[in-house]
């Protein structure tokens, strides 16, 4: 059986919350969805035969149905027979990536380390953590000059239809330098994402909409967003959001020593953050 599959996780526990949007590739694995739901109080099983994966992981409570994609929605979740673990943070070996100065915040240009987002605008946690979380990160580490912050686009094109042209809309808002406004704008509207919406927001944020709607039907701008779909799948990206940390090498690409999955809270991202940063070579 062959299913697109997006799971939208948020783990029940009184002192951890993982959240994430995951990105199960075909061929539909029904143990692979039974491991991510096992711990799970709300999923959404995207598919042709959404009913049936509910039905055979003994699931509860089948709710609505919503959505383009025949998406089931569950409200209760009876845990399958399986083990489903909690990584806050992970250590990473082998991992290099390209810095992309124009798509990096930095404090004070002198930062030895490097926090790599990769994010979907239709992702809802990553909603959550832009919000409620790296605001934090911002003013803690990157304002002060610990740490650069960079992003990457991973949109999940199978289950959020609009993300690759949200991923568009913010790379040619920053070359009109308002990609931090357009980033946070999107994830302001995340429940209204479009094209129309693309382009009220630029003439918001006063940019030349001629260029701009240019720039969103370039085959450069396209080449940019797969790129960093590529480099997301061979750093092992497949959930949303994810965030890699690592140093600079001589040559500025960043070594990622410390990876962490889901919309964590902000305690798990400073623990990883100092850790690397008390590293010797810094």
């Amino acid at each position: 059986m062959l299913l697109g599959v997006m799971v939208y996780r948020r783990l029940v526990s009184a002192d951890i919350t993982n959240a994430q949007c995951v990105h199960l590739t075909m061929p539909f694995n029904l143990h692979a969805v039974a491991r991510v739901v096992a711990v799970c109080s709300t999923a959404v099983v995207v598919g042709v035969d959404a009913f049936d994966v509910a039905t055979r992981l003994s699931i509860r409570s089948p709710g609505r149905v919503t959505g383009r994609s025949s998406a089931t929605h569950y409200d209760s979740l009876k845990p399958a027979d399986v083990t489903s673990r909690n990584h806050e943070s992970e250590s990473v070996d082998g991992i290099v990536i390209a810095s992309r100065p124009d798509r990096t915040r930095s404090g004070t240009g002198l930062a030895t380390v490097a926090m790599i987002e990769f994010s979907d605008y239709q992702c809802p946690y990553c909603g959550d953590y832009a919000r409620e979380t790296y605001p934090r990160i911002l003013t803690q580490f990157v304002v002060s000059g610990l740490v650069d912050y960079v992003w990457r686009y991973f949109p999940l094109e199978a289950v959020h239809p609009f993300a690759t042209a949200a991923s568009k809309a913010v790379e040619c808002a920053s070359r009109q330098e308002r990609r931090d406004q357009m980033h946070a704008l999107l994830f302001s509207y995340q429940n209204s994402l479009d094209t129309p919406l693309f382009e009220f927001l630029a003439n918001h944020l006063h940019l030349d909409v001629g260029e701009f709607r240019s720039c969103l039907a370039s085959a450069e701008t396209e080449s940019i967003i797969r790129e960093d779909i590529r480099e997301a799948h061979a750093a092992g990206v497949n959930v949303t959001p994810t965030f890699l940390i690592g140093v600079y090498r001589t040559d500025r690409s960043i070594l990622v020593l410390r990876r962490i999955r889901g919309a964590q809270r902000f305690e798990v991202f400073e623990t990883a953050l100092r850790e690397v940063l008390s590293l010797p070579t810094h």
